[in-house]
Order: structure tokens, then C-alpha cells, then sequence
């Protein structure tokens, strides 16, 4: 056999080969589910393969999303991270679930429940700013009453949906000077939802939620009810979080984010 014919044997040797490979890898990919199965097949083949658990050199800063009831991790205070499911930093392991926990308890838990409800002092001219239309109310009081953080709460819907956790419901309530009156018991005055970015949502008396409508002119009454939340809201931070496992730290607000910086676990400088 002449070298011509060797090598024209070796050339199509090479594409069969090649083609079989390639055949060979989709039907793998298909079989196994994408990237996903493929890299087990690798697992199994070689029991190292992506067996690890992610790891980080290390953790300056964790931060908890208000809006987005998301944890995140950051090196440098820049760049961030979500959290995995778990994450091994200088042998000490965290989970993302129990982070994401701490967090929940820390702004909405049982601490914050106790608290409630808190009183908010109007003016006399509250009555007339909310119900123009002289509605018949000796005297308007409101109170802080509930985080919207329960699931399809009646008492917590905008345009007939849901709103999110951090919303904050304030009752309006008829008062005798520094207490309730027990003439009209379980009269319905209305109330408002604030959101965490300070808007102001109004139910009147007697309607349902589906009736709510954001505030836009706002008198100097809704002003005190929403720096009175955002003022609630705050408090929080005056205290540390417990970090499951790790111990209190103290918190921060930047944003929309609780803040929780980690250098005296890892005593980083």
C-alpha cells in the first residue's frame, strides 16, 4: 500500500472518529439534561469533579435585599455576590438559607411584632385633611399596626393584589382625648399602607382594599404618619442581629439593604 493511500486511510479514520465524538457528546447532552447532566457525567467519571463546596477567601460584608428578600456577600464592598446555598470561608461554613432567616427575624420577627402597636399623635385638622367632605369623626388618631408580611392579608391589598412585606399598615382610630372611645366600638375610619420608599396608600372608611389610591398631594397629616413609620422602620438598627451560630452585629441601613460588616469574625483589617 502506497503512502498516498495510508495516509488517505488515516485522514478519514480522523473525521469518523471526530464525527463520532461529536454525535456522542449531543447525545449525551440531550440524555442528561444539558450542562447540568453532562457535568455529573464527569462526576461520576472523576468523583473530585465539582465535589468541592464553593469557598471565598473572605467575607467583609453580607447584605440582605428589603425589596428582593435577597442575600448577598461581598469581598470588597463593590463587587456582590448571591449566596449559594453554602459557602466556606476560612473553614467556617454559612448557609444562605439560615442568613436569609436571621434577616427576616431580625426586621420583621416576633421583637418587631411585641412593639406594636405604636401610636401616632395628628393634628385636629387631620379629620378634615383625610375627609374633606365632613365625615363624622369627633377626632382622628392613627397607629402603626402590622407589617403586610403575611400571605393574601385582606387588610394588605393594593389594586386587589397582595403588597410586599415591608409595606407598613397604619390604622386610623376615633380617640377621646388619650383613649379609645367606646361609643362606636369596631367603627371602620380607614387606613393606609406606606411603602418603604415613603409612598402613601389611602383606604377609606368602608371600602375594601380594591379601593385603595396612592396619596399624590400630600398635607402635613400624611407626612407625620409617614415619618412616623420610617422612623419605626429605623429603630431596628439601634440593635444587633444574631447571626446563626456566629454571634450579634451591628447593622446598618444603605439603600434598601440591611448591612452587616463580618471584619471582627474574621478579624480582617
Amino acid at each position: 500500500m502506497n503512502k498516498r493511500a495510508i495516509a488517505g486511510i488515516a485522514v478519514v479514520s480522523i473525521i469518523l472518529v471526530a464525527f463520532a465524538l461529536i454525535l456522542g457528546t449531543v447525545i449525551i447532552w440531550k440524555s442528561y439534561g444539558g450542562s447540568g447532566g453532562f457535568i455529573n457525567i464527569f462526576k461520576i467519571i472523576i468523583p473530585s469533579f465539582g465535589g468541592e463546596q464553593p469557598r471565598a477567601e473572605e467575607i467583609v460584608i453580607i447584605r440582605y435585599g428589603i425589596l428582593d428578600d435577597n442575600v448577598q456577600y461581598s469581598e470588597d464592598g463593590r463587587n456582590w455576590f448571591d449566596f449559594p446555598e453554602l459557602l466556606v470561608v476560612d473553614d467556617k461554613e454559612f448557609k444562605g438559607k439560615d442568613l436569609r432567616q436571621d434577616f427576616e427575624g431580625y426586621y420583621y420577627g416576633e421583637g418587631r411584632q411585641n412593639e406594636l402597636p405604636v401610636d401616632i399623635k395628628l393634628s385636629p385638622k387631620a379629620q378634615s385633611e383625610f375627609y374633606p367632605k365632613n365625615f363624622e369623626i369627633p377626632f382622628l388618631n392613627a397607629e402603626i399596626e402590622r407589617f403586610c408580611k403575611e400571605k393574601d392579608d385582606i387588610r394588605c391589598k393594593l389594586g386587589g393584589k397582595s403588597v410586599g412585606p415591608y409595606f407598613v399598615r397604619v390604622l386610623l382610630k376615633n380617640y377621646a382625648g388619650e383613649k379609645l372611645t367606646d361609643e362606636r366600638p369596631g367603627t371602620d375610619y380607614g387606613d393606609f399602607l406606606v411603602s418603604l420608599d415613603g409612598k402613601i396608600f389611602f383606604r377609606e372608611s368602608g371600602k375594601s382594599g380594591s379601593g385603595r389610591s396612592e396619596v399624590t398631594k400630600l398635607t402635613d397629616s400624611h407626612r407625620t404618619i409617614i415619618n412616623a413609620v420610617s422612623s419605626w422602620r429605623e429603630s431596628v438598627f439601634e440593635k444587633p442581629i444574631t447571626i446563626s451560630g456566629f454571634g450579634d452585629f451591628e447593622t446598618e441601613k444603605i439603600d434598601d439593604y440591611i448591612v452587616v460588616n463580618l471584619n471582627e469574625l474574621f478579624k480582617l483589617k
